[in-house]
């Protein structure tokens, strides 16, 4: 009997628990919408510290450190991510989700890009993500933008991206790697590999319904010259 009263009261204890993380977040989460910093980051801790699991907890911290992120608060959410990846809460994809998001404010900073492609080659070394996932293939853009934009690098990003466009099942991301691909292959004059890269780039660039004239451009160009 005493047991089962133990459990009925555990039971009632993560109920409340999972309702007030609930309620937090939908009120953190109306103050982020509303640009309220400090209202947004105090429930944002209020729902943290009410979470019932790593899982919930992470999607907080990814929720929290999105908005510090889009609110220009880089240190912020630099910091709120660097503590909870010290932590031994989340699995590895969970991790490299976290790198990822700490990476992107940097990728475009002519001094700070390194940062960024360090955390990008962390998650990208780190068994987590599967390889033909849509966060891995995100990873492995990025990364490859920086070595592409930055370090002119264009070898790096065939040897990064080409592996996955076998492995990667989403126009999504496809439509994204291709073009790279051919562009980098362009660069090494290797006109006849960044033909094929175009030609596939198109055929997914039309999935997503995106614009195909710049692609459509190169493919012509380039079919003129053989």
């Amino acid at each position: 009997m005493k047991k089962i009263l133990f459990l009925t009261a555990l039971s009632l204890v993560s109920a409340a628990f999972a309702n007030d993380y609930a309620t937090f977040m939908k009120e953190a989460n109306e103050a982020a919408k509303a640009k309220d910093i400090a209202a947004a980051t105090a429930k944002y801790t209020q729902a943290y510290n009410a979470a019932a699991d790593s899982k919930q907890k992470y999607s907080n911290v990814m929720k929290h450190a999105e908005f510090l992120r889009d609110m220009k608060k880089i240190q912020e959410m630099t910091e709120l991510l660097e503590t909870e990846l010290r932590k031994d809460l989340y699995n590895n994809a969970m991790r490299q989700h976290m790198l990822w998001l700490q990476a992107t404010p940097f990728m475009w900073d002519k001094v700070k890009y390194e940062y960024a492609l360090d955390k990008l080659n962390m998650a990208l070394a780190m068994d987590g993500a599967s390889k033909s996932s849509i966060l891995y293939g995100k990873i492995a853009h990025y990364a490859a933008m920086i070595h592409s934009y930055h370090k002119k690098d264009y070898a790096t990003v065939i040897t990064l991206l080409e592996p996955l466009t076998k492995l990667q099942k989403s126009s999504y991301m496809l439509y994204q790697l291709y073009p790279m691909i051919a562009n980098a292959y362009l660069k090494l004059g290797k006109k006849e590999e960044a033909l094929k890269n175009y030609q596939q780039a198109l055929i997914h660039t039309k999935k997503m319904k995106k614009k195909t004239d710049k692609i459509a451009q190169k493919i012509k160009e380039l079919s003129s010259e053989k």
